[in-house]
């Protein structure tokens, strides 16, 4: 669950992890060297406990994370101005926002969350530049770093 709600608040660190693993499952039909790695995400280098426990479970190389993690933007959580923006809202709009939540469905308020940030120029994910680095270079630079 907690994965979920990470990824529902737009933080990609899980695919990033995910990503960084998959060159080495059983059935990988690739080569490392064409996996080329996708925009860093921010804060790699610290792990919220629910990514720790899919590092744990899919077993992914904790030095190979180090690795990437150096090329991992560190960020501050912003303060939004949330109560702001939801008063900015037209108001039909903002009724239809409670109606769903009253009704139950779930997921409203990431799926506002997002809204918001979009309307109002918020970044919805902080994501790093693309590094040009493939999987077989972190793999590389996880091998040197161990030495």
């Amino acid at each position: 669950m907690g994965l979920r709600e990470e990824l529902l608040q737009g933080d990609l660190r899980l695919l990033y992890l995910a990503w960084l693993q998959s060159g080495f499952a059983e059935d990988a039909d690739v080569e490392l060297e064409n996996m080329m790695e996708p925009p860093i995400p921010a804060n790699l280098k610290q792990l919220s406990p629910a990514l720790e426990s899919f590092v744990e479970l899919f077993d992914v190389d904790r030095d190979l994370i180090v690795a990437a993690a150096d090329a991992s933007p560190t960020s501050q959580a912003i303060a939004e101005p949330i109560e702001d923006w939801i008063a900015a809202l037209p108001e039909l709009e903002r009724n239809r926002y409670l109606v769903r939540v009253a009704k139950g469905e779930s997921h409203v308020g990431a799926e506002l969350i997002q809204h918001l940030r979009q309307s109002f120029g918020q970044p919805i994910a902080s994501t790093g530049e693309t590094s040009g680095r493939s999987l077989a270079d972190l793999v590389a630079i996880t091998e040197k770093n161990r030495k």
